[in-house]
């Protein structure tokens, strides 16, 4: 993967543009520190950095093609890897295109040229990019269907600015780094609507949407939606069809020139994915799984944890002959405020997962050190109803259906003033939201209740809650320059998986009944029976204790943070009485640390 950053300004003249250009560029020289290249003509720029994996030498970007006469009429500013390259390039030859390259982004450039705004429909991968089209003077800017890589997008007074993350378009002179109060709730909630940002100038372009910017403005068109079908398959004919996909979806991601290994925690997601590369490329492929420095001896089960990661990610690894790497983090790592700051960088915003995104930080930080791409078992809690609010058919479905379960807002937002807090109203936004997807879906006619809850829900999971669980992935990976691949959320399995009715889903009573099913003959005895546990987290009494001193320094310092929070929260969390280890305090000491940083960093607030 690499990063991109463009403007396109047809007020500006070129040296303005060479001078912006690289403040927006540097801002991603982690997501790409192999190679920089930019493309400067009238009225348009493109930066680019490359994290290289397929096509190491010829897969420079930005990317010309010429017409016939050698004159330059397309660049595209690219992001991401097109699996079925190879089947469109050789396509693309039956229409007279002659690739220079074996890159993927080449392909990428001559489909646009072949198909017009019709080429993003065949293509089969992760990706988020733009392109330049010199003859109408147009930009197409576009991401893959589940929104796998990013691409956000600001207007300025001559016309636009769009780059992978927000600190890029920050750099702009003309873009603020301000927060209004529909930015604020949307950093306070999981799953915010699609195309909404932090940042009061920012956007971001939907999965599955392609926009075309010029002189005239701004176009949207959505070139994927979840589809509304019938499933005609068995029971057995759909276990047998979802193990093929998923192998089928491993074995055409796992194109790479680089190192690659496979993410293993032990859970069935990860596993299943790890025995379909190793079932396609053999034995001795690297696996890479997280601990922390005594986690076994001190684990205690909770309901999201059930049992700790480690040994069933020993027996995944002996099961198919893995070379094994654990990383193990200790609490010192887990609350270094340089890592902390680093955390941020990456997401540009305080975004509230407690240690686990600086374990992830780290842990993809070492991985690295190792391997360039790894694959990940990703999306499947999604799509085979991995989680409780998935699964329960008791909850309130008038609002989003994890709020049900607790995961409402972040851990700052309970530790916000009641006024704002009711200012900002997560609570009532999310029910305006759920409702209005609700209207928007069709159902079939035959539907049982359950599976009209069913679809509501897989809708909902699908362009509110993944999106935010990818975003996390993909900027705690590429601030090391690591690629990440989603197999389990390949465009075939999704839109295979979305139909399958809700009896079918859950036959014999447990979560992810038919990944389980899939997974049978390929994964060890002891995965198949482990139940769902979540990302971990750490148990270690002293993570909580150091978090609580730095915590007390803060509030104690005059932190711009207590203008937002509600003074007996605050005092109530500086308790040292109690234990905060593996606990929602731990998350929320973590998160009011992140704002602490966020808001000294220079943000404004509007309209608060």
């Amino acid at each position: 993967m690499c990063g991109i950053a463009g403007i396109v300004d047809f007020g500006a003249t070129e040296q303005q543009l060479r001078t912006l250009l690289p403040r927006m560029a540097t801002t991603m020289i982690n997501r790409g520190p192999d190679a920089a290249d930019s493309w400067i003509a009238d009225n348009i720029a493109l930066g680019h950095t490359r994290n290289s994996v397929i096509d190491v030498e010829g897969g420079t970007q930005p990317m010309i093609a010429t017409d016939i006469n050698g004159h330059p009429i397309a660049v595209i500013d690219y992001v991401g890897e097109v699996y079925n390259f190879r089947d469109l390039a050789t396509e693309l030859a039956a229409h007279g295109h002659r690739l220079n390259t074996t890159s993927d982004t080449e392909v990428v450039l001559h489909a646009y040229l072949e198909w017009g705004n019709h080429f993003v429909e065949h293509l089969d991968g992760i990706f988020g990019f733009v392109i330049w089209d010199i003859r109408s003077q147009t930009l197409i800017l576009t991401r893959d269907f589940i929104g796998v890589k990013p691409l956000y997008y600001a207007f300025i007074g001559g016309g636009i600015v769009f780059g992978s993350e927000p600190k890029a378009l920050i750099a702009h002179p003309e873009v603020s780094s301000e927060v209004d109060p529909a930015g604020f709730r949307a950093m306070m909630t999981y799953g915010r609507p699609p195309g909404t940002t932090t940042f009061a100038d920012l956007h971001v372009v939907k999965p599955g949407h392609l926009m075309t910017f010029s002189k005239n403005g701004m176009t949207e068109t959505r070139y994927w939606s979840i589809p509304v079908a019938t499933h005609d398959d068995d029971l057995d004919t759909t276990i047998a069809t979802v193990r093929s996909l998923a192998r089928s979806a491993v074995r055409r991601q796992c194109v790479s020139d680089v190192p690659w290994g496979v993410l293993l925690s032990g859970g069935l997601d990860s596993s299943m994915t790890a025995a379909c590369a190793a079932d396609a490329f053999g034995p001795g492929l690297p696996s890479f799984t997280l601990d922390f420095d005594g986690h076994l001896d001190r684990f205690q089960p909770t309901h999201l944890r059930p049992a700790s990661d480690l040994p069933f990610a020993q027996e995944m690894s002996q099961h198919l002959s893995t070379r094994a790497r654990t990383v193990v983090l200790d609490s010192a790592d887990l609350s270094n405020p340089v890592d902390r700051a680093a955390v941020l960088r990456a997401w540009d915003e305080p975004i509230a997962y407690g240690d686990s995104d600086v374990s992830l930080y780290q842990f993809c930080r070492e991985v690295k050190t190792d391997a360039t791409m790894v694959i990940s078992g990703e999306g499947a809690d999604e799509l085979f109803l991995g989680y409780d609010w998935l699964q329960n058919d008791t909850l309130d479905d008038s609002t989003l259906p994890w709020f049900e379960t607790g995961i409402e807002v972040s851990g700052a937002a309970s530790l916000l003033d009641a006024d704002l807090l009711k200012f900002i109203d997560v609570e009532g936004h999310a029910r305006k939201d759920a409702q209005l997807v609700r209207d928007s879906i069709e159902h079939l006619p035959q539907e049982t209740p359950a599976d009209r809850r069913n679809r509501v829900r897989m809708h909902l999971a699908l362009t509110r809650f993944i999106p935010q669980q990818l975003d996390r992935m993909d900027r705690m990976s590429m601030a090391s320059a690591l690629e990440v691949r989603v197999p389990l959320l390949d465009r075939k399995l999704v839109e295979y998986a979305v139909n399958i009715p809700w009896a079918m889903q859950t036959f014999d009573g447990r979560e992810k009944s038919i990944l389980r099913a899939a997974a049978a003959d390929l994964v060890s005895p002891g995965v198949i029976q482990r139940r769902k546990s979540n990302y971990p987290m750490t148990q270690d009494p002293q993570y909580a204790q150091l978090l609580e001193k730095q915590f007390v320094d803060v509030v104690s310092g005059g932190s711009p943070v207590t203008d937002l929070m509600d003074a007996h929260v605050l005092d109530n969390l500086r308790s040292t009485d109690r234990d905060l280890s593996a606990t929602y305090g731990s998350t929320q000491l973590e998160q009011v640390l992140r704002l602490d940083l966020w808001l000294r960093s220079g943000v404004k607030l509007r309209g608060f």
